[in-house]
């Protein structure tokens, strides 16, 4: 029951007057800015989406952070630090990533919130975007990957949750018809209020974050 912290610390203040900031560095000494979703690796490395850095952070078993993939150092059309672009390492550009998971040869898989998209970054941290279609996902904000590479987004504006096939193809599990409301059943016909936590175990069932419901939901694989 002990807590310790592994990295980061809430004394640096940022450029807008918050707590937060960036910087790569040994445990404590390392800042992040906003980090929302976490995974753990098969070799205990974590990794950290740096929301309001727009990068994906990674933390490896000594403590030390380092930057993946993003950079938050590019301007977008609307003055933060966001965009989008595919590329290698810090070449990459994300907008808002909130959700991650990494599969058992380290690929890490992103919720790429305000680009409405689903990114990979493999283990030479290689950025390639695997859908990108806000008439598809709507603000996903959370994604889970099973053991045969199948992607489960809580697709959070959308009230839906998805399933990116190892083919590509997107179909709607459950949701998405009613929305903002809550209502169990099967599939489109049960509803969720913004969906944003995910994650799935061997069996295949999905536990969802149902966070304006203030509920766990649990979806069998039928």
């Amino acid at each position: 029951g002990n807590v310790r912290t592994l990295a980061g610390n809430n004394t640096a203040t940022n450029s807008v007057g918050w707590p937060g900031g960036y910087a790569d560095g040994n445990g404590t000494n390392a800042l992040f800015w906003g980090p929302s979703g976490i995974a753990v690796g098969k070799s205990g490395n974590v990794y950290v989406a740096d929301q309001n850095n727009n990068i994906i952070r990674k933390i490896d078993t000594n403590g030390n952070v380092t930057t993946l993939a993003g950079n938050n150092k590019v301007t977008n059309p609307w003055g933060g630090s966001g965009g989008f672009a595919d590329g290698i390492g810090t070449n990459a550009l994300f907008n808002g990533p909130i959700g991650v998971d990494v599969d058992g040869s380290d690929n890490v898989y992103v919720a790429d919130k305000f680009n409405s998209a689903i990114r990979k970054i493999d283990s030479n941290a290689v950025v390639t975007t695997i859908i990108a279609n806000n008439s598809v996902f709507l603000g996903p904000e959370g994604v889970a990957v099973d053991g045969t590479g199948n992607l489960f987004v809580a697709d959070a504006e959308g009230n839906a949750v998805r399933e990116i096939s190892v083919s590509g193809s997107v179909t709607t599990l459950a949701g998405g018809s009613y929305g903002w409301v809550m209502k169990d059943g099967l599939g489109t016909n049960a509803s969720f209020n913004w969906p944003t936590g995910i994650a799935v175990d061997a069996a295949g069932h999905i536990y969802v974050g149902d966070i304006f419901n203030n509920a766990i939901r649990l979806m069998t694989p039928q």
